[in-house]
């Protein structure tokens, strides 16, 4: 058999190029797109977890107290020691106590401390547990005057450690307060006044 002339394998040789060329480019395309997707889903769980809280914020839990501020406050302190609640931030002047964000679970016996979550869905790929017994919270506390007293108000945040779907990917998710844990907080503070 004779061989091939190079002058006929050169032509031969560039009419294949084009074709590898559109596959390149096909699967060139599909890659970007699935970086492109990925990427999308990284950035996705750089989002804060309020990013993924749906509905309206709870009220506040409020309560007045026929008794000074300064009493309420010393009262209040005491129960959050006592609840091993860690105190970040407290000024008396203006009645501002914030707690340090911690963890908490079923240890703490405090049971369910949310709302029921929205389901998994296309556009909200995140798989959460319907009852939050473990998870992250932390307290904004404010005293304030009342007619006769003092005002006793309390705001819980709480987050979850939830599931992302499209990547099987833990996720920290916003639960809002069913209220349950400011209740035990007023609880104690009755306890001390």
């Amino acid at each position: 058999m004779k061989a091939l002339a190079p002058i006929l394998v050169i032509p031969l040789l560039l009419s294949l190029t084009p074709a590898a060329s559109a596959q390149d480019t096909g699967t060139q395309k599909n890659q970007q797109a699935v970086e492109a997707e990925t990427q999308s889903n990284v950035d996705i769980l750089n989002l804060p977890p309020s990013a993924w809280a749906v509905g309206p914020r709870p009220d506040p839990v409020e309560k007045v107290y026929r008794k000074s501020k300064k009493k309420v406050w010393k009262a209040l302190l005491k129960s959050l020691d006592k609840m091993n609640i860690p105190v970040d931030v407290t000024n008396e002047e203006t009645g501002l106590i914030n707690t340090k964000l911690a963890e908490f679970d079923q240890r703490s016996g405090w049971g369910n401390l949310a709302t029921k979550p929205p389901d998994a869905s296309k556009d909200r790929p995140i798989m959460q547990k319907i009852g939050l017994r473990e998870g992250k919270y932390s307290m904004s506390i404010t005293l304030g005057k009342a007619e006769g007293g003092t005002r006793v108000v309390i705001e819980v945040y709480l987050e979850e450690r939830a599931h992302y779907l499209p990547l099987a990917s833990p996720i920290m998710v916003e639960r809002y307060s069913n209220g349950h844990l400011e209740q035990l907080l007023l609880e104690e503070l009755d306890s001390h006044l």
